[in-house]
């Protein structure tokens, strides 16, 4: 390989050629000097532009180095960002097969390099979340999703080692072409924040028993009192039997709403024995319109897609969900107004994950519940879902409470969104499959 001083030394001996070759065009005869002198001015011309050329080449070499000695510093920086980063990084080829990980991510899965490189990254997956991450890996693999951005998941160390969660960032690097190429995988441990929202779920739920001891304790108060009060005064009416009959029918309503609570308390209490079957909606809606709409000012208003799908839950438990639901709205509007009901396919990547936790549900059908009542002061909002909290006079405070708790028991969620004087929308999220005679 020609150095630069190897090409100047080159043309250095092309100029003394030249020189000669001039001298020597002095003895030539006259009428051949003139012809070799204007071939020799070309030639010398053409040196002049290599000279030109080589001082240009020779400029680019000095800042092609340059940039190279750069570059490679820039490599061995990044390089080190990637070996000595916090999280596990990772780079996979189109099929999955781990290409690069950094110090953090053979920390992570337990490993040395040579177990890792070569392998796929589906078998450092816990075997219960494959199945979710095979569906989001082949989105990044076909390139219809560029970047899935803080999800959740649980790694599978090497050698039995016990799963932990993990939160994860997976991009796609594109080709020359724009084909998706590689994929970067960037994991964190997260046991320690799980177990932070361990310790809050367990303090909530001390809350919540301290709630719910405070509100029975409360409610039963007040029905015993009024029990008490009936009974003192049925004895001044025993010579009376049309005020007797009537102080015990009073008592008895006091014992039926003191019953009514205790069923409501014993279904938030018992453990899970759901009845899961895939269901219509459309049906249980039909239902209770037709059995609660009674008020002819208000207007009911239905839309469902025709390829909705069916609900996988309790159907008794919905059906008493939507129920209070839809009671509560025509509530709202005793001097009428307009009941709005639709309901849509959602898939668990569209719903929003700050309230949603990670499932392994892929479907879910979104049931939409809007009223033109009265809608909920802001101060109220915070509260609704808490239980013997009510702003009804012969309300238990226990309906939603109660719908809260069914809707999470059937792995969905609800979420509420209203403004006082605006109306009031819910929002079911519950898991849906395909019809059964639609169904693979």
């Amino acid at each position: 390989m020609f150095t630069d001083s190897c090409y100047y030394k080159k043309l250095n001996h092309a100029y003394r050629q030249l020189g000669n070759l001039q001298e020597q065009a002095g003895h030539m005869p006259e009428q051949f000097r003139s012809i070799f002198l204007s071939a020799l001015d070309e030639f010398s011309n053409s040196l002049r532009e290599v000279k030109f050329l080589l001082d240009e080449l020779r400029y680019r070499n000095i800042e092609l180095a340059a940039s190279n000695a750069a570059l490679e510093g820039e490599r061995q920086r990044y390089l080190e960002l990637f070996e000595f980063a916090p999280d596990g990084y990772l780079v996979t080829d189109r099929d999955g097969r781990i290409m690069e990980a950094n110090n953090a991510a053979k920390e992570l899965l337990k490993a040395e390099h040579q177990l890792i490189i070569g392998k796929p990254l589906s078998i450092f997956i816990a075997p219960e979340e494959k199945e979710t991450f095979t569906r989001i890996f082949k989105k990044l693999q076909e390139g219809s999703v560029q970047k899935i951005a803080d999800r959740r998941i649980y790694l599978q160390p090497w050698a039995g080692k016990p799963p932990f969660p993990a939160s994860f960032t997976a991009g796609v690097v594109r080709d020359i072409s724009g084909k998706p190429g590689s994929l970067r995988w960037r994991f964190s441990d997260i046991s320690w924040r799980k177990k932070a929202e361990d310790e809050m779920q367990k303090a909530d739920k001390l809350e919540t028993i301290g709630l719910l001891a405070g509100g029975i304790a409360h409610d039963f108060n007040n029905l015993l009192a009024n029990l008490l009060g009936h009974i003192s005064l049925a004895r001044f009416n025993l010579d009376n039997p049309e005020k007797l009959a009537q102080r015990l029918d009073l008592s008895e309503k006091v014992v039926f709403k003191a019953k009514d609570i205790l069923r409501q308390l014993f279904q938030l209490s018992q453990k899970d024995v759901s009845d899961y079957r895939i269901f219509s909606i459309k049906n249980i809606i039909d239902n209770v319109l037709e059995l609660s709409l009674k008020n002819p000012r208000v207007k009911s208003h239905c839309t469902f897609p025709r390829n909705l799908l069916h609900v996988k839950a309790d159907e008794a438990q919905i059906g008493q969900v939507i129920q209070n639901i839809i009671i509560n709205a025509l509530q709202s509007m005793p001097e009428g107004g307009d009941l709005w009901i639709s309901a849509k396919n959602i898939t668990h990547e569209e719903i929003d994950r700050g309230f949603f936790p990670s499932s392994g549900e892929r479907n879910y059908l979104c049931l939409t519940v809007s009223d033109t009542g009265c809608g909920i002061p802001k101060e109220v909002m915070a509260k609704i879902f808490d239980p013997f909290f009510t702003t009804k006079k012969e309300g238990t405070g226990l309906g939603l409470a109660t719908s809260y708790f069914i809707i999470k028991k059937n792995g969905g969620h609800i979420a509420v969104d209203s403004k006082a004087g605006h109306g009031t929308t819910f929002h079911l999220y519950l898991p849906a499959r395909e019809p059964r005679g639609n169904s693979a």
